[in-house]
């Protein structure tokens, strides 16, 4: 029995924080984008990390030359102008993505808690992202983060999930490590919806689960749906 982590394989740890190599550049491109604190666009973040984790944007053409970007990454771009300030719901992620469905396929669900997770776990092994919508209404927690691993223990074939492995963009990158927190897979008690929330600060939060958008690569036998 032993303790491991799967982390999408495009994904890379480095001095920087999380990266991945990119076809034509000297070194690893940095994937991990650092939110504002008055934005309300953690969405949209978590969503642009994705993408940039599976090779589908380029960080250049996010941070400073969205001019040089094909056409439906620059639609992209432009839509995520549309949520500042007012934050975002499931179905706006959804819409961000929708330019770029040629490129890549969206699954969608709208379950909450236990149910929720499933969906998040599914999605990994078949290598998509998933931007989770996490919660505290005791303080005022509304706020989307990046799921692209998972931790747990591996005992000869059966693998028990314990910790999904979050990149944060509230939150700095750690160097040499893929995720900044963590969020416990399992309810903190019996009779709980609540999960521990972990952060890169070691503060740790009681959240709730409630809607995921799930990004992969498109490939010939993909086909967008959703749940």
């Amino acid at each position: 029995m032993y303790i491991v982590t799967r982390v999408h394989p495009n994904v890379i740890a480095t001095t920087s924080g999380p990266a991945v190599t990119i076809g034509g550049r000297r070194g690893p491109q940095p994937i991990h984008m650092r939110q504002g604190e008055m934005d309300g666009a953690c969405g949209p973040y978590c969503v642009l990390m994705a993408l940039m984790a599976l090779r589908v944007v380029r960080r250049g053409w996010v941070t400073y030359s969205a001019a040089k970007a094909p056409r439906g990454v620059r639609a992209a771009l432009r839509l995520t102008s549309k949520w500042y300030f007012s934050g975002t719901a499931v179905r706006d992620l959804a819409e961000l993505v929708q330019p770029l469905n040629r490129l890549v396929t969206t699954r969608t669900s709208k379950a909450s808690h236990a149910a929720l997770v499933p969906f998040i776990l599914d999605n990994l092994a078949e290598g998509r992202l998933v931007v989770v919508w996490i919660n505290n209404s005791a303080r005022r927690l509304k706020h989307w983060t990046l799921v692209l691993g998972v931790a747990g223990v591996q005992k000869r074939d059966n693998f028990t999930p314990q910790h999904f492995l979050l990149l944060d963009p509230s939150e700095d990158p750690i160097p040499l490590l893929q995720w900044n927190s963590t969020l416990a897979v399992t309810a903190a008690a019996p009779g709980s919806r609540a999960r521990l929330w972990l952060e890169r600060n070691g503060k740790s939060t009681l959240v709730t689960l409630q809607h995921a958008l799930a990004i992969g690569r498109r490939d010939k036998r993909s086909k967008n749906h959703g749940q």
